[in-house]
């Protein structure tokens, strides 16, 4: 009835992720070294996909292609190099970069500083996420200057729950030293998990709050 929306939502893993999801990572990574021809055909027919996908969405709904997602857990060392990453991964990105226009998100959780420079080389790529492993400093460094902006992920226990606020303070201004006025960025604490009563916890939200707010001025409280 009216006032209801439907909502068809994108597809957010990129194609080596839906490839680790089919062959198993082990397996693939192996299939690399073993039969590189099968992992590209393996590719390609992911990539086809998913490009006939945004396609046929954006036909259904009536609207531009959308921006892709690439969202690759799997992209990390040691999981992976970026020797592999460029060859059997990079180039069917960079093909759904270039049928929609733009990638609004590059993510992995994992420790990406060996493929920041190759991420880099993706076109119209609005936002790259640094996880709680990776070289904050580091990724200031390869994308200054190039319109990305950082999406800094903190460790829940190891910057939050451990911490005393004037460590938590130590930690957000050497993000702050390494970004500020180089990149776009935004620093944030989640992933928490249920290890400590709930006043403990929101005593540990309250304090990094307040460190931020110390650090950069003015923070979000959603």
């Amino acid at each position: 009835g009216s006032g209801i929306t439907v909502r068809y939502p994108t597809v957010i893993r990129g194609p080596y992720s839906v490839a680790t999801q089919l062959r198993e990572t082990t397996n693939l990574l192996m299939d690399m070294l073993d039969d590189p021809p099968f992992v590209h055909a393996l590719m390609r027919r992911i990539t086809d996909g998913l490009k006939r996908h945004a396609k046929l969405r954006a036909q259904f709904v009536g609207e531009p292609i959308a921006p892709a997602k690439l969202f690759n857990d799997e992209v990390g060392t040691p999981m992976i190099s970026r020797q592999l990453y460029e060859e059997f991964v990079l180039p069917y990105e960079l093909e759904l970069a270039a049928l929609q226009g733009r990638v609004h998100y590059w993510h992995s959780c994992g420790v990406t500083d060996e493929f920041y420079e190759s991420v880099r080389t993706i076109p119209n790529l609005e936002m790259m996420h640094i996880g709680p492993w990776s070289s904050v400093a580091r990724a200031a460094d390869v994308f200054a200057g190039t319109g990305t902006a950082l999406d800094i992920c903190v460790n829940a226990t190891g910057d939050v729950y451990d911490r005393t606020p004037a460590e938590m303070r130590r930690k957000l201004e050497s993000i702050k030293a390494a970004c500020d006025g180089r990149v776009k960025y935004a620093v944030r604490a989640d992933g928490f998990q249920i290890v400590r009563s709930v006043e403990q916890d929101l005593a540990k939200v309250r304090e990094w709050n307040e460190a931020a707010a110390a650090v950069f001025g003015t923070i979000s409280r959603e």
